[in-house]
């Protein structure tokens, strides 16, 4: 480009015939490789292959078909695929095709992991194309989106829960009516979407011509209740990977997954100033539906305690263990959690060190870990610390293995 505007203020200085024939020549030459550069990539159209939901921090195999609708093959491609959960300086995943033919198609893979947990788009796509000698560069946006959902990664940590321990006669346990295994059979009940066909009762359903349930009940006193309280300063730190919310997702999972293993009852509910999300149940299937709510779940915003108790009496079994996550805990939030604990078997709440996430380092001066408020314990985490081994000390002080 700039040699042909050089030539061009030759030709108008001297106007000599050789010096415009060679400016005309250089102008049609960048003309055509310019316009090379935009066709080169023209007919060719994207598709993107990969599975609906993903593991945070584990490899995700992505598969491109680059289709070429042109009647001339295609050599040297190459594109760039944006991939929004990954690190910075691993968003953008280079894709390379020797040759795609004529009216046909031709695939690439890449592996991508996932660092962020929640809800994203995969896309859009870049190809890269130029003239043959590297005068020009252009990049070509495909607008291909595919929906993909990273879940949380529990921990390997193994939480023994939970042989119910409770020295209350058994007629004076509270109980949860339930489809599934139990122990002690309630009675029967009408089929409800999600309820295990092992366990309809077959007679009932001939006799009244639908489908019957068998209904179980389960002692409250060997479940768990998970509450976490997402307000503004969940994302204390601004470190997507390290913050409360992401500690406490990556704990909720855990012991979510503990308890199905052992086939308990656990019940969970988030609540943040915007709107709150609950579920209970068990089982692997349990397990899948609240992975999926814990991936949606977005930062919260300023939230007042006192004005969720009925909200959750609702949705927590009352004389359940109760486990409260919560960035900070103050006086004001403390009362509140003196008063919850009076409906529950054993209170226990999880806090952070918000100054180790502010400062994004881990806490220099060691301190203990572990407080008492009133009528519950009072566990904290820091900023880069081993969630498992955390979990672990958790878990023997407050004594969920009996």
């Amino acid at each position: 480009m700039a040699l042909t505007l050089f030539t061009i203020v030759l030709v108008l200085i001297f106007r000599y015939h050789l010096l415009v024939y060679t400016a005309v020549l250089f102008v049609c030459g960048n003309v055509v490789l310019f316009v090379w550069s935009l066709v080169s990539t023209r007919g060719l159209t994207v598709e993107r292959k990969h599975s609906a939901t993903s593991l945070r921090g584990y490899p995700l195999q992505i598969e491109l078909v680059v289709v070429n609708r042109f009647g001339l093959p295609r050599f040297a491609l190459v594109g760039f695929d944006e991939f929004a959960p990954g690190r910075e300086s691993q968003k953008f995943h280079e894709v390379a095709l020797l040759s795609v033919g004529a009216k046909s198609s031709a695939s690439a893979n890449y592996e991508a992991i996932p660092i962020r947990r929640g809800k994203f788009e995969v896309g859009p796509f870049y190809f890269y194309s130029g003239d043959p000698f590297g005068f020009y560069r252009y990049l070509r946006r495909v607008n291909v989106l595919t929906p993909l959902i990273v879940l949380p990664t529990p921990l390997d940590t193994r939480v023994n829960y939970l042989r119910s321990s409770s020295v209350l006669p058994k007629d004076e346990l509270a109980t949860l009516p339930m489809a599934g295994s139990s122990p002690e059979f309630l009675g029967v009940r009408e089929y409800q979407p999600g309820d295990p066909v092992r366990k309809v009762h077959w007679a009932s359903t001939a006799r009244l011509g639908t489908l019957i349930t068998k209904q179980f009940e389960r002692n409250v006193a060997s479940t768990m209740s998970v509450l976490l309280v997402n307000n503004e300063r969940s994302t204390e730190g601004g470190n997507e990977e390290h913050n409360p919310l992401e500690y406490a997702i990556t704990l909720v999972s855990t012991l979510a997954r503990e308890t199905g293993r052992s086939h308990y009852y656990f019940s969970f509910m988030e609540i943040n100033g915007r709107a709150v999300r609950h579920l209970s149940g068990m089982g692997g299937g349990f397990f899948q539906q609240l992975s999926l709510m814990l991936a949606e779940i977005v930062p919260g915003e300023r939230l007042d305690l006192s004005d969720w108790p009925k909200q959750i009496l609702q949705h927590l079994p009352t004389g359940s263990d109760l486990i409260v996550f919560i960035p900070e805990l103050t006086g004001a939030e403390a009362q509140f959690l003196a008063n919850l604990r009076l409906n529950y078997r054993l209170l226990s709440v999880v806090t952070f060190d918000l100054e180790s996430f502010r400062r994004g380092a881990p806490r220099h001066t060691p301190r203990s870990r572990v407080s008492f408020g009133r009528n519950f314990l009072i566990f904290e985490i820091a900023f880069g610390d081993d969630l498992s081994r955390q979990l672990e000390a958790f878990v023997e002080k407050v004594g969920f293995i009996r």
